[in-house]
């Protein structure tokens, strides 16, 4: 070999040794309910599968959806069905987005599960009961055949799930969410704060495969909300964002 190629061939392994390709990123952003079930607890272990840094903002839906159209991440996380979403954004307006170029890729189904810390000697509760204490209507957990305590609700206002409640559970009963309820930035906050307060109230997003509660104890109730769980991109998606993809799909199902 000629002694200039092989003064090429040196510098080029230098550089591959010395300047190795940095590793791949993706920002997600939106839904809590995502963020909280799928990508928060499981963030560790999707990066070493997939050997891509995650950068996660946890907001709403919507947000997600803005952000991802405004180049400011790479995949949005939704938990309710994309029309929807971006009806809801064109109508708030003043940005317009055309949602023939979002691709959903939906990860899982959840149920909403409502949760109170393990204290808590109340384990059932029927629509009306629930409805009850969410309003604020029933104040004390002694109504519900629990301690003589206040009702302490937690939620996340700026998450999906909220609405979704106040939608299919308080509405139809002519009743909203107390104004006194303790708000919270995301779900997981949340769930924090009931697995570490006696008489708190609260709800997550519960998949079927998932058995761990986060230190809360789940209500046996006759409400049952189902959500998905989705990502969403701008077009089709990047190889990295395909193996995320497949890499949640793997852990959730």
């Amino acid at each position: 070999m000629a002694k200039p190629a092989c003064i090429a061939l040196a510098l080029f392994l230098f550089l591959i040794v010395t300047h190795p390709v940095a590793a791949q990123s993706l920002t997600l952003s939106g839904a809590s309910q995502v963020f909280a079930t799928i990508f928060f607890p499981h963030k560790t272990e999707l990066e070493a599968k997939t050997g891509i840094t995650l950068q996660l903002k946890s907001s709403s839906s919507l947000d997600g959806i803005r952000d991802l159209v405004a180049g400011k991440a790479d995949l949005a996380m939704i938990s309710n069905d994309l029309p929807g979403i971006v009806a809801a954004i064109n109508t708030a307006g003043p940005e317009r987005i055309d949602d023939s170029r979002l691709v959903a890729h939906e990860l899982s189904e959840s149920e909403i599960a409502f949760i109170v810390n393990p204290r808590n000697p109340v384990s059932t509760l029927e629509r009306a009961a629930l409805a009850g204490l969410l309003s604020g209507r029933i104040a004390n957990w002694a109504e519900v055949g629990g301690l003589d305590q206040p009702v302490l609700v937690m939620a996340a206002p700026r998450g999906g799930i909220y609405p979704d409640i106040e939608d299919v559970l308080l509405r139809p009963l002519g009743l909203r969410w107390t104004p006194d309820a303790s708000s919270l930035a995301n779900l997981v906050f949340t769930i924090r704060a009931v697995a570490q307060t006696a008489n708190a109230v609260s709800y997550m997003g519960s998949l079927a495969n998932n058995a761990k509660n986060d230190g809360v104890k789940i209500l046996d109730t006759d409400v049952h909300i189902k959500e998905p769980l989705t990502l969403v991109s701008l077009g089709p998606p990047s190889p990295a964002a395909r193996r995320l993809i497949a890499g949640a799909r793997a852990i959730v199902r």
